[in-house]
């Protein structure tokens, strides 16, 4: 008698069948199609892990990315359009910071300028009449207008590229070249790599350039040369390495992209002179091409444990064959009524049968470990990517350039998610170098600081800070939260004067139209 009423239990389902314990039953089928899909997947995970795992991805080296240092050399003259040579010490300057070098495309000179108590035209004030020209100084500012322009105190002839006090020189750059010099510490394996001993340059596209055309190192930024000439650009090169160091081999190759080609780039030097006594100086305006330089190193070394998690990897991938051809026998083949009767045979738990059979080997554990396996692959995140902007940031906010990091993130909206190829982003990189204001500017970019997200290492972000004994997290978490209303304002402000200055130039394009 049950401990329910018997109405009760007749009711309920049968607990040896809602509780049933299915196992493996092997049974060999001699039948060539089925042969044939067993052995073909087992074949195709044998290449799968023998030429794409081993042989193409190197799955069995461990590996760390590390970043150096760029030196740049430029080689070859410039000629401008009027036929005048510009060497390398007339033209090559380097301002502002290191691992940089700036490269003319045009030059503005006004010579002969003295500034002996005189007042003359300034472009910069233009006018219509008198009192557009009142200041409320006359020492800075006559209210004199003249020609379109207001009368002022300043070096005279002022610059002006349409007056003929001032030259415009553009000069060529099809023949200029940059040779690089790089170095490269890998931390965890103790090597250095460089560049910097080569004697003798290498031009791309030779094995092992060290050398390259800037107009080739436009070309790769998917730009012409001809749009950068006016007004000049900023561009930023990371040289690659990707070496073996089991061979201690390595291959060098360039990445370039442009950060800045709508104001371009230009900065100004002044030769300041006296003659009979008065004091004059020439003003060079040059507009160019400046090229930020840095280095990215990826090194392989083969480990006896990646080996092993490969082949683990491997062996649970060889049960997928079996699983393919079960479904094939018990849903496609004609016989396939007959081969599952065959293959699963129900029985009561009371029979011999049924304890013979549960000493056969439990082939579902091969299933499950498939079935992790596949999941381990299928999480592979394939975003994770280097590129030179995730390059940038990393640089920026490792020197705490607060100028470059707004740069950066308001020129991609995608930025302050990106992942580099180890998982780790601005988050990272904000915690791990104590970085306030690049906190500050994720959260108000529209991120989370204190995400759960977890790099290829397994940690999240704020763990690089809650993991060294020299981060105060919380400290650090107050002073990124105090700099969040100012950040948030300075955002407003330059895309209000981005606002502003694509408004002022649909005006003069509306204003060009109409003259004509």
């Amino acid at each position: 008698m049950g401990l329910l009423p018997a109405w009760i239990e007749e009711g309920l389902p049968d607990a040896d069948h809602v509780f049933a314990y299915d196992t493996v039953k092997l049974v060999r089928i001699l039948d060539r199609r089925l042969g044939f899909i067993y052995w073909g997947v087992q074949a195709l995970v044998a290449f799968y892990m023998i030429v794409i795992v081993f042989i193409m991805n190197k799955a069995y080296q461990d590996t760390e990315k590390s970043t150096g240092w760029m030196l740049t050399q430029v080689l070859q003259p410039q000629i401008s359009h009027l036929g005048i040579s510009w060497d390398v010490y007339d033209r090559i300057t380097n301002p502002g910071e290191a691992d940089a070098v700036f490269i003319p495309t045009r030059i503005l000179i006004t010579r002969g300028q003295t500034q002996e108590d005189e007042y003359c035209e300034s472009p910069s004030h233009p006018c219509k009449e008198a009192r557009d020209c009142n200041v409320g100084d006359p020492q800075v500012q006559r209210m004199e207008c003249q020609n379109g322009f207001c009368m002022r105190r300043q070096w005279c002839p002022a610059e002006n590229e349409n007056w003929a006090t001032t030259e415009t020189h553009y000069l060529e750059f099809d023949n200029v070249e940059l040779w690089f010099k790089s170095y490269v510490h890998y931390h965890k394996f103790g090597l250095d790599v460089t560049t910097a001993d080569e004697k003798a340059s290498i031009k791309y596209p030779q094995r092992g350039a060290n050398t390259y055309r800037l107009q080739d190192l436009i070309r790769m930024t998917n730009y012409a040369p001809e749009e950068f000439v006016e007004l000049g650009a900023v561009m930023v090169l990371n040289g690659l390495f990707d070496c073996n160091l089991d061979t201690e081999l390595c291959e060098m190759k360039v990445e370039t992209a442009t950060v800045d080609t709508k104001t371009g780039f230009n900065h100004v030097y002044e030769n300041i002179y006296y003659e009979n006594g008065v004091r004059k100086r020439d003003v060079y305006r040059m507009y160019g091409i400046r090229v930020l330089t840095l280095a990215t190193g990826f090194g392989g070394k083969t480990k006896f444990s990646q080996i092993v998690l490969q082949l683990s990897s491997g062996i649970a991938l060889l049960g997928t064959a079996e699983l393919i051809a079960d479904f094939w026998l018990m849903n496609c083949v004609p016989e396939r009524k007959h081969y599952t009767e065959q293959k699963i045979k129900q029985m009561d738990a009371a029979s011999d049968a049924f304890l013979s059979a549960t000493c056969q080997f439990p082939m579902f554990r091969i299933a499950i470990a498939v079935c992790a396996s596949l999941v381990r692959h299928s999480l592979a995140d394939e975003s994770w990517q280097d590129t030179p902007i995730l390059t940038s940031l990393w640089q920026a906010t490792s020197s705490k350039d607060n100028d470059a990091i707004d740069r950066l993130l308001d020129s991609s909206e995608s930025a302050v998610s990106s992942r580099s190829g180890d998982g780790r982003g601005l988050a990272w990189w904000a915690w791990e170098f104590q970085n306030e204001y690049a906190l500050a500017s994720i959260i108000v970019n529209g991120g989370d600081i204190l995400s759960e997200d977890e790099d290829e290492a397994g940690k999240p972000a704020y763990r690089m800070c809650s993991d060294s004994s020299d981060c105060d997290k919380e400290s650090l978490l107050q002073k990124a939260k105090g700099l969040v209303e100012d950040v948030k304002k300075a955002k407003e402000q330059r895309a209000a004067e981005r606002e502003k200055e694509d408004f002022d130039d649909e005006d003069e394009e509306e204003l060009g139209d109409d003259e004509f």
